[in-house]
């Protein structure tokens, strides 16, 4: 399959938002279950979010921690997905900043390159051949 760079553009930008939104309500989860349990440290939004998003990052400074078994798997299922995604947004950075070729792209090129060279060749060879056979027939006249 072959992405335009509209196609990535769209695809870079979906996940950024998808990612977002899931943190979004994520945080919202983990308000939930953090903000009237004993010994909890997230208290608004903002704590549940900064958490989530410090964990999505894999930077995590700690400040900000859930004391629940709940809000603990919502943070790791966050930290998963926050990986996923991280890594992949940052495979298409790289991509644009290096700009590798798309090698199907130049894969194929290439083959119609090498069809044009293969149509030259067997002509140059008809015209040797027939160079050849000119040469034949007026050294044997000459004799």
């Amino acid at each position: 399959m072959i992405y335009s760079p509209k196609k990535k553009r769209v695809i870079f930008f979906g996940a950024i938002s998808f990612m977002y939104i899931t943190m979004a309500c994520f945080a919202f989860l983990l308000l939930q279950v953090e903000m009237d349990a004993e010994g909890a440290n997230i208290k608004n939004f903002g704590d549940a979010f900064w958490c989530l998003q410090l964990a999505s990052s894999t930077i995590g400074y700690g400040d900000f921690y859930p004391v629940t078994t709940i809000g603990r798997m919502i943070v790791i299922f966050e930290f998963y997905i926050g990986v996923a995604l991280i890594g992949f947004l940052g495979a298409v950075f790289a991509e644009k900043l290096f700009g590798f070729p798309d090698t199907s792209v130049r894969n194929r090129d290439l083959k119609n390159q090498n069809s044009k060279m293969m149509i030259e060749l067997k002509i140059i060879n008809k015209k040797i051949e027939d160079l050849s056979k000119e040469i034949q027939n007026s050294n044997s006249s000459v004799l």
